[in-house]
């Protein structure tokens, strides 16, 4: 999927393309009764999140291009793939929950559209069960960049 994406960002592509992908296997996975749950949860943390960002971006943005969903898509992407390897790396519970404030955290401190709505905001951040603790309104490109500085000085 990775490869995919990135030929979309260097041959021209028309809009939403890499948003309406991402969508579509989200969706694909999160229906997918033979994944594991974990596996279908977070694939619906994405489903939420690029609805959310549609919907924000219509609402706030207006003139914003296809392009700025389609870059916030693909970061928010990269983050949850970041986010997942990280975690499976980690065995000890101590650990693995370090990696989860961390990226929660991180989510929290790059709010993208500064959304008044905590109850939507952040009901993944309150979701017990959910890994994908993050919140919706997050600038996915800056969460990207400053997870990995974070994790780069670790």
């Amino acid at each position: 999927m990775a490869a995919a994406l990135f030929c979309g960002t260097c041959c021209p592509i028309s809009a939403q393309q890499i948003y309406g992908e991402i969508m579509n296997m989200s969706k694909k996975v999160a229906e997918d009764k033979s994944r594991n749950l974990q596996t279908r949860k977070i694939a619906t943390f994405k489903v939420d999140a690029l609805t959310y960002a549609a919907m924000k971006a219509r609402e706030l943005m207006p003139d914003s291009t296809a392009r700025m969903l389609d870059v916030q898509a693909l970061a928010m992407y990269e983050y949850v793939d970041l986010f997942t390897r990280q975690l499976t790396k980690e065995t000890r519970r101590k650990d693995r929950q370090a990696v989860i404030d961390l990226f929660k955290q991180v989510s929290l401190e790059n709010p993208r559209y500064h959304d008044m709505d905590q109850d939507v905001v952040l009901s993944y951040c309150r979701a017990e069960g959910f890994l994908t603790q993050f919140s919706l309104d997050t600038d996915w490109v800056k969460a990207l960049e400053s997870v990995k500085r974070i994790m780069s000085n670790l």
